[in-house]
């Protein structure tokens, strides 16, 4: 699990940590991520590492790279079983910003992405270097479709029907 926080473009902190799977990591996974059994044979488990991971991200707006179908389902599937809770953070997904912005690629993965907009992907499926690769997407994707996060259709508000200006201007 890796995150950054990011104020006016800067970033901040960061958080990484790796979980102590319950399973064995298959190969393939292994081929893509080049995480082993004693890359995490020491890390905590999901509980521990979730847990972290939410206090570092407070209230925060979240920003990522297709985490509305994909990283936020795991993490609400994993903080309910685990912590009994529920990610109620609105969340800004940068693949629809690329899919609007970045038309005629052959797919839309984040490491085409990267690449159309001059970005290195050396490193993906990193996930500080992930974070950074999203971070640096979602900057350039904003010049180019005008997003802005305040007020922007682009942030996710799942779980609240009402929200204050504020919360997004200090996210």
């Amino acid at each position: 699990i890796g995150a950054l926080k990011v104020s006016n473009g800067v970033i901040s902190d960061q958080f990484m940590t790796y979980v102590k799977p319950v399973f064995d990591i298959p190969a393939t996974a292994t081929s893509v991520n080049r995480i082993t059994y004693e890359t995490v044979k020491d890390a905590p488990s999901i509980k521990e590492a979730l847990s972290g991971f939410l206090t570092f991200a407070g209230k925060s707006v979240l920003v990522g790279y297709n985490i509305g179908s994909f990283d936020l389902q795991i993490l609400q599937r994993d903080a309910h079983y685990e912590l009994d809770k529920t990610i109620t953070n609105d969340y800004v997904d940068v693949l629809p910003m690329a899919r609007r912005a970045l038309i005629g690629l052959d797919n839309h993965k984040l490491s085409t992405v990267a690449n159309a907009l001059h970005i290195s992907a050396d490193n993906a499926h990193d996930a500080l270097f992930d974070c950074n690769m999203t971070l640096q997407c979602f900057e350039e994707l904003r010049k180019r479709v005008d997003i802005t996060v305040k007020n922007s259709k682009d942030v996710k508000r799942p779980y609240k029907k009402e929200y204050e200006q504020e919360d997004l201007e200090t996210a």
